[in-house]
């Protein structure tokens, strides 16, 4: 009498960090022995519905290790372990969160493109318009333009934000209106803020009639 090997398989959906997630193509995995590190599957490529799959797997504990992330997001450097016990299909799921971005601010004196105002300040704000929390939940500290108009943010997540001018330069009227910008994964967005100069006091304007 012949015995059959109990034999499972795995399907792995890759998805981003998105609410809702979306499915992730191009991702490529390798399915090793949790314990020895062996390849046992390579060059597993998820396809556009996210999906990879392979089966035919001895009972026992391995872990899918991403080699190359899709585009724009980070590779993930954590194995994901699982278990094949028996014949059913493990369903598995892997999150990649879309590589940064950076912002960079110019602040000028409208009308003067080439006139960087310095001791502007400013809050960060995010989608909700709420003041926008660091890696330690901690809200960013606020920016202000150095002696070219500039801020320079780097690391920052794609998404929506907005940016809130909370103090004008010497002499200049502040912008009271929110600004809304975008960070893409792996580019510089460019903000551009005007500022007019304030009225000088007790000034006069003349109507001839």
């Amino acid at each position: 009498m012949t015995n059959n090997r109990i034999k499972g398989s795995v399907e792995l959906t890759k998805v981003d960090d998105g609410k809702p997630a979306s499915p992730l193509a191009g991702a490529e995995f390798e399915i090793q022995d949790a314990k020895t590190g062996k390849v046992v599957r390579s060059k597993l490529i998820t396809g556009t519905d996210g999906k990879v799959s392979t089966g035919n797997l001895d009972i026992g504990s391995y872990q899918f290790v991403e080699k190359a992330a899709p585009k724009g997001y980070k590779l993930i450097t954590t194995p994901l372990k699982f278990d094949v016990k028996d014949e059913s299909k493990i369903e598995l799921r892997f999150v990649n969160e879309k590589l940064p971005g950076s912002l960079k601010l110019l602040k000028i004196e409208t009308g003067k493109k080439d006139k960087g105002l310095e001791g502007a300040q400013f809050r960060l704000l995010d989608e909700n318009q709420q003041p926008l929390l660091d890696k330690n939940g901690k809200p960013y500290s606020i920016q202000t333009t150095d002696k070219d108009g500039l801020i320079l943010i780097p690391n920052l997540k794609a998404g929506t934000y907005f940016v809130e001018e909370t103090k004008a330069p010497d002499g200049y009227l502040i912008d009271k209106k929110l600004i809304e910008f975008t960070i893409t994964s792996e580019k510089e967005t460019l903000v551009t803020v005007q500022n007019a100069r304030e009225p000088l006091p007790g000034s006069l304007k003349l109507l001839k009639i």
